[in-house]
């Protein structure tokens, strides 16, 4: 199994719009940083981390980053569960929408011709292109429902087996060596 870096833009629409956002989820940052590693505490590369966040009006974007263990898109839903309950508490504030608008997957394995077009016709893959010796795949805008129904999980599996796959080129096909004499074809009858 390949590598996976996974890096995601979302956003987290809030009932109303209040001063004091910022200041709750900057009080939250600890318990964030603690529940984003949860299963992941061995190898902390590989956890999900909050990169960045902001608050505009009533939507508090983030990015998160991620390796193969706790990927972002779970990460979202587990940092939904912990805003909604500090912002709840404090503020009376609850969170109406959450969602990403855009996921990049980097594949550390560079994939051929034939297999990125096999993930390009994948559903909710938006484009699919190599950089250096990976492949980086971005998704389409998600939805909770989308995150919730592990969805991204199962394009991750599909994106792999591609990867894996081996395709034969004209090139490799070898060239018939020896052709035997015509015989001539005899009916009995």
């Amino acid at each position: 199994m390949a590598r996976i870096r996974i890096k995601a833009d979302g956003y987290f629409k809030l009932s109303k719009r209040h001063e004091d956002v910022s200041k709750v989820v900057e009080d939250s940052l600890e318990e964030i940083k603690i529940i984003l590693m949860k299963g992941s505490e061995r190898d902390p590369v590989n956890a999900c981390h909050l990169n960045s966040w902001s608050v505009s009006d009533n939507i508090l974007n983030v990015r998160l980053v991620s390796g193969n263990l706790v990927r972002a898109h779970v990460g979202m839903l587990r940092l939904k569960k912990i805003l909604a309950k500090n912002l709840g508490e404090k503020l009376k504030i609850g969170i109406r929408e959450l969602g990403v608008t855009k996921l990049d997957i980097t594949l550390d394995q560079k994939m051929d011709a034939i297999s990125i077009n096999k993930v390009k016709s994948i559903p909710k893959v938006g484009n699919v292109f190599p950089e250096r010796d990976s492949t980086v795949i971005e998704l389409q805008e998600l939805r909770e429902q989308d995150l919730r129904g592990n969805l991204v999980d199962r394009l991750i599996t599909l994106i792999e087996e591609a990867a894996i796959e081996k395709h034969v080129a004209f090139e490799h096909v070898q060239p018939v060596i020896k052709v035997s004499k015509e015989k001539k074809m005899l009916f009995s009858g």
